[in-house]
Formats: C-alpha cells, sequence, structure tokens
C-alpha cells in the first residue's frame, strides 16, 4: 500500500498518524510537527543591499550563503503485531473509514472467523493518540509481539485472550523556538511526554473520545456544504464503494456528494494543520513518511499554508533567498499577499483589539517594506525591483483603514498617501492579456501554470465583474491561454494551480469553465505513475502536484 493511499487521523495533537494495513503487522506511521533538521542561523549575505542595482544582469548578490536547506522528519513508524498471521484476511470483509464529522479512524476485517475493530483518533485538548483494537469474538484478541519501530524495539509486551486493548501515544521534542540551538535547549521530552500521560490517567477512554469530539466538532460543524440533492441517500448507494473507485466514475457519474467530501476533507486536514501553539503546514501539511521528503522547502505557491515569510523558510525561520533560479526561488511579496488576510479577518469579526496589537504592527511592517522596495520606474510609475514571475504589485491601504486606530497622521502613512497612486495601473498587453510586467515583453511560457500577476481578481478585489468589465475580459483572454492545452489533453496544470483558475472563474462568472477544473481535479493519480504536472487526487483525496501537494487541498 502507497503512503498516497492510506487515511490520514489528526486533530492537531502535534503528534499526527498514518495507518498502514497488512495481514500480518498494522504499521502505524508518524510524524511530529517540531521534528526538522538543521539550527537556527543567520544565512544573510551583507554584500546584498549595496548590490540590489547589479541584480538586473545578475541575482548572484541577492541570495543568501549555500545552505542545504532543512527538512521536516519522520518521527518514525510502529508496527503492531497480531498473532493471526495463521489466519487467512477476508478481503471482501475489510473495510478502511476516516470519518470526517468525528476525525476518527476505523478499520473493520475479518481473519478466519473472527472479527475485529480498529479505531485512531488524534486529540486536540490532550495531545494524545489514542487507538483501540478489539475482537467481536470474545477472548480472541492477542498481542504477542513487540512494538517495532525502524531501528528499535520501543516496547516489549504481550496481550491475550482479551476482548480489546488501547494504546495511548504522546510525543514531544526539544524544539524551543526558531531561534535557540537544540543544543540550547531547556526542554526535556522524557519528562513533557510523561506529563502528558499521567494528566489522563483520570480519564476513560470513552473519556477522552468525547472531549476529543467536543473539541474537533465546535469547529467542523461550523461550515456544511450540499450539492447533492440529498446526501443521505448518496452515502447510502455510495457506501460499500472505494473512494478511489468513485474518483474513477466522477468523469461519467460527476457525483455532486464527492465535491462535497472533497471540500469537508480539507477543511478536516486544515483544522488539523491550524491549531493554535502547531507549526504551520509545508508543502505535505503534517504528513511525511519520509526522512528525505520530495519537498525540502515551504515553498508557498499561493500563500495557502500560513506561512509569512520567503518560501525557502523552514521552522528556523530562514528568511533569506536561497540557491535556485530566480523564478521560484524568490517570492518577496509573500507577506504583502498574507497581509491583505489581517484585514479581511478585521472587516469580518470588527475585532479592534486584534486590529491594534496583532494585525497593525504586521500590516505597518509590511507597509514598510513595500515602500523601500519600490523604485520608480518608467512614465513616473512605482515598481517592484528586483522583481520576478511570477510577481505582483501589491497597493497600500488608502489611509481610511489606518485611521481606525488613530494613525492617519502617522510618518508612515502619509509615505503610503504619497505612493498610493503611483504604482503602474493593471494593463492590457498587445494580445488581450493582463500584463504581467510593466513593460510588454513576449511571455516565453503563456501557458504557465502560475496566475499571480491576476491577483485583482482573486483573492483580490481590484478587478470586477461590475467595475472594470475590460480588466475581466482580458483576465477572461489570459485564462484561456492558461488552460487551452488542457482542453486539447496536451498538458495539464497541478492540483494547486487548477484550484486557483477555478477560483478566478468562478469571480468572473464563468460556471462553465471553473466546473471544469473541478472536474479536471479529479483525475485519479496513480502513484506508481506519475507525470510532472498532471495534477488530479490519489485515492486517500490528497492532491497531487504531482508528487503530493496539500495546497488544492487547502482551496
Amino acid at each position: 500500500m502507497e503512503f498516497k493511499e492510506t487515511e490520514k487521523t489528526d486533530n492537531s495533537a502535534k503528534d499526527f498518524l498514518q495507518v498502514f494495513m497488512y495481514s500480518y503487522y498494522k504499521e502505524l506511521i508518524l510524524t511530529q510537527d517540531t521534528l526538522w533538521t538543521g539550527n537556527p542561523g543567520d544565512y544573510t549575505n551583507p554584500e546584498a543591499p549595496k548590490s540590489l542595482a547589479e541584480l538586473e544582469i545578475n541575482d548572484s548578490f541577492l541570495i543568501g550563503d549555500f545552505i542545504l536547506m532543512k527538512v521536516y522528519q519522520l518521527l518514525g513508524d510502529i508496527k503492531l503485531g497480531f498473532d493471526d498471521s495463521q489466519e487467512t484476511l477476508q478481503e471482501e470483509k475489510y473495510e478502511r473509514v476516516l470519518d470526517l464529522d468525528t476525525a476518527t479512524m476505523k478499520v473493520n476485517y475479518s481473519m478466519g472467523d473472527a472479527e475485529f475493530a480498529r479505531e485512531y483518533f488524534a486529540s486536540n485538548p490532550d495531545q494524545v493518540i489514542a487507538a483501540k483494537v478489539s475482537a467481536y469474538k470474545p477472548g480472541y484478541l492477542a498481542l504477542p509481539y513487540p512494538w517495532i519501530a525502524k531501528c528499535i524495539i520501543i516496547l516489549m509486551f504481550r496481550v491475550e485472550q482479551c476482548d480489546w486493548a488501547i494504546f495511548l501515544l504522546v510525543a514531544s521534542s526539544s524544539f524551543s523556538g526558531p531561534f535557540t540551538k537544540p543544543e540550547d535547549s531547556k526542554r526535556d521530552p522524557n519528562s513533557e511526554c510523561a506529563s502528558m500521560l499521567n494528566s489522563i490517567k483520570k480519564f476513560s477512554y470513552s473519556g477522552l473520545y468525547a472531549r476529543h469530539l467536543d473539541d474537533y466538532q465546535k469547529l467542523f460543524h461550523q461550515v456544511s456544504l450540499q450539492l447533492s440533492k440529498s446526501s443521505d441517500s448518496v452515502a447510502s448507494e455510495s457506501g460499500a464503494v472505494s473512494t478511489a473507485d468513485r474518483v474513477k466514475s466522477f468523469k461519467t457519474d460527476e457525483d455532486p456528494s464527492l465535491v462535497e467530501l472533497l471540500f469537508q476533507y480539507g477543511r478536516y486536514l486544515l483544522i488539523a494543520c491550524s491549531r493554535p501553539g502547531t507549526q504551520p503546514a509545508n508543502l505535505q501539511g503534517l504528513w511525511n513518511y519520509m526522512l528525505e521528503p520530495p519537498w525540502e522547502i515551504l515553498q508557498v505557491n499561493y500563500e495557502a499554508s500560513g506561512w509569512v515569510a520567503h518560501q525557502v523558510s523552514d521552522i528556523w525561520a530562514k528568511t533569506s533567498p536561497d540557491r535556485g533560479q530566480a523564478v521560484w526561488a524568490l517570492w518577496q511579496m509573500g507577506g504583502a499577499w498574507l497581509s491583505t488576510h489581517l484585514w479581511e479577518h478585521y472587516t469580518y469579526t470588527m475585532d479592534k483589539a486584534f486590529l491594534a496589537t496583532k494585525a497593525y504592527p504586521l500590516l505597518e511592517g509590511c507597509t514598510s517594506f513595500l515602500l523601500d522596495w519600490l523604485i520608480g520606474g518608467r512614465g513616473g510609475y512605482l515598481e517592484t525591483n528586483p522583481s520576478t514571475s511570477p510577481a505582483h504589485t501589491f497597493t497600500a491601504p488608502d489611509g481610511k483603514r489606518a485611521g481606525v486606530l488613530g494613525k492617519s497622521e502617522d510618518d508612515l502613512i502619509k509615505r503610503v498617501h504619497k505612493a498610493q497612486p503611483r504604482p503602474c495601473p493593471t494593463k492590457i498587453a498587445r494580445d488581450g492579456t493582463i500584463k504581467e510586467w510593466a513593460q510588454d515583453y513576449v511571455d516565453p511560457e503563456p501557458q504557465h501554470r502560475h496566475v499571480s500577476h491576476l491577483f485583482g481578481v482573486f483573492l483580490g478585489h481590484t478587478i470586477t465583474v461590475a467595475g472594470t468589465p475590460a480588466l475581466c475580459k482580458a483576465t477572461d483572454n489570459t485564462l484561456y491561454m492558461k488552460i487551452r492545452d488542457f482542453y486539447y489533453s496536451v498538458e495539464e496544470g497541478p492540483g494547486w494551480s487548477t484550484t486557483w483558475i477555478a477560483a478566478l472563474w468562478a469571480r468572473l462568472h464563468d460556471s462553465e469553465h471553473a466546473y471544469c477544473m473541478v472536474k479536471h481535479q479529479f483525475d485519479l493519480v496513480d502513484p506508481d505513475h506519475e507525470a510532472n504536472f498532471e495534477g488530479g487526487l490519489y485515492s486517500n483525496l490528497f492532491t497531487a502536484h504531482p508528487p503530493f501537494q496539500i495546497h488544492a487541498n487547502f482551496g
């Protein structure tokens, strides 16, 4: 069984679980969100500031000191050995289910004439992974084998003639923040784990489960989506059909309940990746089964995962540009992009305390950076230089927003007022598309998967059907250029690009093209035969670049 075919059980207990199933061993793959390689350090090139002017022809001055990026690590894997090795697994009675409503992983199977059940959940309030294994035939459960990690036996025990067994797993690390070296940390993971286990002794298994359920459902039940006529009838009709088969058949049946499922699955993954105190998701979210994962950096393609610095940052808060081509290794506008969410959060909640204490200091720093980054260009406009593609110029607020906090007379706001009219406006190129650059350059790759120069349509609000119809028409032309090969099956985009373009079509009120991209997302990807940019879904509903990237799951 492939990693991309496993189910993920996780409710941000900081340690995360993936489940494989074999007839003899039941394997659990574990990760812990602060388990990374490396150390903190300052890799900034001190010569970079005085070399900016030379970057138009040479970008080597901007790159920080070369150092291998740090990577997210596998905590380990556990194999539970059961005394059923001589029995035959009845495949027709095998069922593995991830219940999104309860954030619980369930496995039911039969060996010989006995039926077994296993369930797992990761509790956020108690920071524990709980597992329960049961035999429906009294006294038939036996675990005579040790729990085995890859390199060392970590626990030896024996269970015989019981009806059920419960296992509790906690994990910790010595991580003390991005600026403390591991060897200088004062944290003791062993004592922390012992303390966590001691704190839950007073709860029964059902008590732990109830606390987990209450915590998770307060978030998960906030949003519902129904596209099908009857979710219950669709669920009953497809109850015996595997997720992989449902994805395969989507091209013909276009089952709307599968779209509902993918939407809610993305919310489930996002809840797991965004609890207070956890690390933001990287390109694989929080799930990994390798010591050297395929993605060694954060690579925030469109700020979907929550990291606020360079896309080559890591848990040690590295903010300098890294090795590689500027078209992908440099993204100085990521912070500006994310800052828009701060204001949207305020307009939704009208929480002035949040605006004053959390949002405004970040917006202030971001604005200062942008004002320093912009330089005078052709026609008297302000331009970002050096810049990269994909790129977009972000204008600062009009000052009224800062006025909410009585800061409209600050020097920074005065600089904003002075600069606000001068960024180059969005223009239409000779071919009728949205210009990506201030100058009308020939696009060497018009079908490229990035569309960040369309930010004004989505996630921004400066290009609208009602307000800027000419720019919307140019956006439509741009998108057609991007996806025309898709219609002729020459090249298809990765999952995150497919989702992004679908959202752009939706903002243009073009439901037909938006839905076309949704259907492309439901292409089933064979993990053994992956193409570079085909997109689609794996059988566990992870979205593919390929390989797996979590951005499209987040929408």
